[in-house]
């Protein structure tokens, strides 16, 4: 019959593992204790850093806010601006040129259309760079 552990030994084994598990913490060199007042300042420095931190990141993510603001409204402009332009090019077009006619009902639809459109994006635009307090 092969060797087998006793209760005792497997006992023991695990008692050991324990025992290794459960080792007491290192305690620290005298010379590396700090006193109550240095854990504090070093505590109140840590938050004054974590302070500063938090507050950089909030400019940062406030200085991207208005560069893609500004963005955002460039190309509005742009977008406005061509809108307009054609417009302008159909009703030139449309009074320039015998041959093409373009019914008043649909100038009218289309400028009024324009003017909706311009004066929609431009609210949602003043409102997007220009966000109400919340109070």
């Amino acid at each position: 019959m092969p060797d087998q552990p006793t209760d005792e030994q497997l006992f023991a084994a695990k008692l050991d593992k324990i025992r290794q598990a459960a080792k007491p913490p290192k305690v620290l060199p005298a010379d590396k204790l700090v006193s109550e007042g240095e854990a504090k300042s070093l505590h109140d420095k840590q938050l004054k850093d974590q302070r500063v931190r938090a507050a950089k990141l909030r400019n940062d993510s406030m200085q991207d806010d208005i560069e893609a603001r500004k963005e955002v409204a460039h190309r509005l402009f742009c977008l406005m601006a061509m809108w307009l332009f054609g417009i302008f090019m159909l009703i030139l077009g449309d009074g320039a040129s015998r041959e093409v006619e373009i019914s008043e009902n649909v100038l009218l639809a289309t400028i009024g259309g324009t003017t909706v459109n311009i004066l929609g994006l431009f609210y949602i635009v003043v409102n997007y760079l220009f966000p109400q307090k919340k109070k």
